[in-house]
């Protein structure tokens, strides 16, 4: 699956990074880092759990998924 970020929701993980990095900015690029690997791992995932027996769409894409 393909994920498709919304702009809203990178501007709030920027200001929320923002704010982190006020007291510590290692913390905050492990914040965003730790948020865009964990969001890879769902895409990866979601095409593994779909029920058994079921098949890909004809085109071999599953849709795309928006945070």
């Amino acid at each position: 699956m393909r994920v498709e970020w919304l702009e809203k929701a990178l501007k709030h993980l920027e200001d929320e990074a923002n704010y982190i990095a006020l007291e510590n900015p290692r913390a905050a690029d492990d914040f965003s880092d730790a948020i865009f690997a964990s969001v890879d791992k769902l895409a990866q995932f979601l095409p593994m759990n779909r029920e058994a027996g079921s098949k890909t769409p004809e085109n071999g894409q599953y849709p795309i998924g928006h945070i």
